[in-house]
């Protein structure tokens, strides 16, 4: 399987393709370029924002003063994300061991990262990185109800991912997935909920 392959087919066929990431003997090194490669990106955001002095128009969960919050947040950022889709995936196997469901355990990790992070690179990282970062200065980005339905539809989407990346293990049933998609996506959405602005 080509990385470019698996991002798209994950977009169109994501029950598919993860099916066959879940067979491969790539599934962990593709779940790590997923999941390095988008806190990667989501840091150089922050490098940005930093450079041109932006400011969280959310106030932060975690106390750091607003003019400094994407400064500390390029030394998180990385961290962070990795421990959210690790988060999502030890739910997941916790669940499936619960449902006495055995899968080798690391072959789950290739589309639990997926489902992790693709989502927002379309609905976190594109719109700002080249909308808010690029076109806008200091602090003119001012829109927390568009910001709050983007994060919404990239939650929801990220929940769907995890549910199908469940449901592609053999044995899962439905309900099943749902239930794990749910509540390891949850926490995983909590924690970036907590750190990232």
């Amino acid at each position: 399987m080509k990385l470019y392959t698996v991002f798209v087919k994950s977009l169109y066929k994501p029950l598919n393709t993860f099916s066959l990431l879940l067979n491969s003997k790539e599934s962990i090194k593709f779940g790590w370029i997923f999941t390095i490669g988008f806190a990667i990106l989501y840091t150089i955001t922050a490098v940005i924002l930093t450079i041109k002095d932006f400011i969280p128009i959310a106030e932060p969960s975690i106390p750091i003063p607003l003019q400094e919050y994407y400064f500390w947040q390029c030394f998180f950022a990385i961290p962070i994300g990795i421990i959210g889709v690790a988060l999502n995936y030890c739910i997941t196997i916790g669940f499936l061991r619960l449902f006495s469901i055995k899968l080798g355990s690391q072959k789950l990790w290739g589309p639990i990262s997926i489902a992790s992070v693709l989502p927002f690179v379309f609905t976190t990282w594109i719109p700002e990185t080249f909308i808010v970062a690029v076109f806008y200065d200091a602090n003119e980005w001012t829109y927390l109800t568009f910001d709050m339905i983007r994060i919404a539809i990239g939650s929801l989407w990220a929940v769907i991912l995890t549910i199908l990346a469940v449901k592609s293990v053999e044995d899962v049933k439905w309900l099943q997935s749902i239930l794990i998609g749910i509540i390891s996506s949850g926490a995983m959405g909590t924690l970036m909920g907590i750190f990232y602005r």
